[in-house]
């Protein structure tokens, strides 16, 4: 899910006052398009922005949407095609052999368009945190759709009726996992969701040449928030005629001061200058972002980490170089999509290798 269209389509549709419903996997069950904590918008003509399936379960989520948007109430709606036989009956053909449980509620402006209007808050700040909501609930006081919404260890969005929610909700944001609990008390019974914020991956391109073009471009598709530096004017001049980023003139000394290098979550050195590029791989040394990906060949980064002496030693485990992933990448489009493929990969602790 690129959650940054997702909030972009949320800010849309919320400047016209629009009634959505916010759809949430909360549970899955064998082989599933999209895990829990996937969401999506949909609004009362039908237009809906996320998936929470190859598009195969979409339009009768927008059937279920209307009925919530009618009835006001929140929502459980489980497809289980693990069963091929059902899957032909209901008449989807998935053959995913997967069960999806999704949770659909209504946002509108009487309730502030929460608990989604606090999470895209905290989402677009680049803040860590999580949600949980009650899916099912006996308590009266407590009632299905009830949230809670933290964001670097500070509530977001809660009220007195909320303290059972909250430890799942911190649960989650710290363990980065969705869970689906059971509370039993004297008040009666909660179901509760809970899952950590979604993250918009914050993007450093170091270098504005033709060939940064297609990784903003690729990485645009993802949701990237791309940044853009260089300090030559002519280069950046041409890229902001053809790029929608955030492009900033900055001299390779001044780096860190300009941008804020531990606000990233992956770089990619790519001046095709030399010199530049090591004043860069010193700076990037002294910050915390855990990927630094090098353009160039393994002789130059050998020779670039020679020649920064102790440097080098703190980004060990971080800098990889040539950067991307080896898919016979012979000219820019795919060699972004060669880079743009790995960052994925690394800021989802993936392997980055074959699926079969």
């Amino acid at each position: 899910m690129a959650v940054q269209h997702l909030i972009a389509a949320f800010d849309r549709w919320r400047k016209f006052e629009k009634p959505l419903v916010l759809a949430t996997i909360v549970e899955t069950l064998g082989s599933t398009y999209s895990k829990a904590g996937t969401q999506m918008l949909i609004e009362t003509a039908g237009d809906f922005e996320g998936l929470v399936s190859g598009g195969c379960l979409e339009g009768d989520l927008v059937e279920h949407a209307r009925g919530v948007l009618e009835s006001r109430q929140p929502k459980k709606v489980t497809y289980d095609m693990r069963d091929e036989e059902e899957d032909q009956v209901w008449g989807l053909g998935l053959g995913c052999n997967g069960a999806v449980t999704i949770f659909l509620q209504v946002l509108d402006p009487a309730s502030a368009y929460q608990p989604f209007a606090a999470m895209a808050e905290l989402m677009e700040a680049g803040s860590r945190g999580g949600y949980a909501l009650v899916l099912e609930s006996d308590n009266t006081t407590i009632p299905p759709g009830s949230a809670v919404v933290v964001g670097d260890g500070h509530v977001a969005l809660a009220d007195e009726r909320s303290g059972p929610l909250l430890p799942h909700c911190e649960a989650a944001a710290k363990n980065a996992s969705a869970t689906v609990d059971e509370i039993r008390d004297g008040a009666g019974r909660l179901e509760i969701f809970a899952a950590p914020l979604p993250v918009i991956p914050r993007v450093l391109l170091l270098g504005a040449g033709p060939d940064v073009i297609p990784v903003v471009r690729i990485g645009g598709l993802l949701g990237w928030r791309t940044t853009v530096v260089d300090h030559r004017p002519a280069y950046l001049e041409r890229l902001r005629q053809v790029v929608d980023c955030d492009v900033r003139e900055v001299e390779p000394s001044r780096l860190d001061a300009a941008v804020g290098l531990d606000g990233f979550d992956a770089c990619v050195v790519m001046s095709h200058h030399y010199l530049t590029d090591r004043d860069y791989l010193g700076c990037l040394a002294a910050s915390r972002i855990p990927y630094v990906g090098m353009l160039g060949p393994a002789k130059r980064k050998r020779r670039l980490f020679d020649e920064l002496g102790e440097c080098r030693d703190k980004l060990a485990g971080r800098a990889r170089g040539p950067v991307g992933l080896d898919i016979g990448a012979d000219d820019a489009d795919s060699i972004a999509l060669s880079i743009v493929a790995q960052i994925q990969a690394v800021l989802h602790n993936a392997g980055g290798g074959h699926l079969s």
